[in-house]
């Protein structure tokens, strides 16, 4: 008797609704509610475990979405204490940051410069050929094609070197931004 009473108090005991919302209690669940919510409940009718519903096709994408959004922000977490640590190993005080910043742009400004010197130099170029070119219709005589080649690449040139020093402007633009993004989180970081 005493055994039977062990196996008894032993056997799990299920309680469930069913989809009418009708309450059921038993050793086991039925096919047709094993995807509704059941308590697992010992001999004495404590509940000392719950199974929860199967999820509805939305719920699982729902869940899966949920899920893609927690890995890309442990992601983003991971990767901005990693450029914390650079930043931190990097630079000792926001003055190195300044000064890192300040070589930076100074070394592209010099590229600005010898470009804008260029363009100068291209410039004047053109308009010595412009002046030939013009002594020949000046003379009715017709402008030699290589006259009119050079002319024509000597426009690109500067057409080139001008898109040249704006990319150069917008290099030192994206750094002060980049660098001052730098020096906000150094701040933080350090205080």
């Amino acid at each position: 008797f005493l055994f039977m009473s062990t196996l008894v108090a032993e056997a799990a005991l299920y309680r469930w609704v069913d989809s009418k919302g009708k309450v059921h209690y038993s050793d086991h669940v039925p096919p047709e509610d094993a995807g509704q919510e059941r308590k697992v409940m010992d001999g004495s009718g404590r509940t000392i475990d719950v199974i929860e519903r199967s999820k509805t096709e939305e719920e699982l994408r729902e869940l899966k979405r949920i899920k893609k959004i927690r890995e890309e922000e442990k992601r983003q977490q991971e990767l901005q204490a990693s450029r914390d640590r650079v930043l931190l190993l990097t630079y000792q005080s926001e003055q190195e940051i300044i000064v890192a910043r300040d070589n930076k742009l100074s070394t592209i400004e010099l590229a600005k410069e010898h470009a804008q010197e260029s363009l100068t130099a291209q410039r004047q170029r053109l308009s010595e050929i412009r002046h030939k070119a013009a002594e020949f219709e000046r003379s009715s005589r017709p402008i030699p094609t290589d006259l009119l080649d050079e002319m024509a690449t000597q426009q690109q040139q500067i057409e080139k070197t001008l898109v040249y020093i704006k990319t150069r402007e917008h290099e030192q633009q994206q750094l002060r931004d980049e660098f001052a993004g730098y020096i906000d989180r150094y701040r933080e970081l350090t205080k």
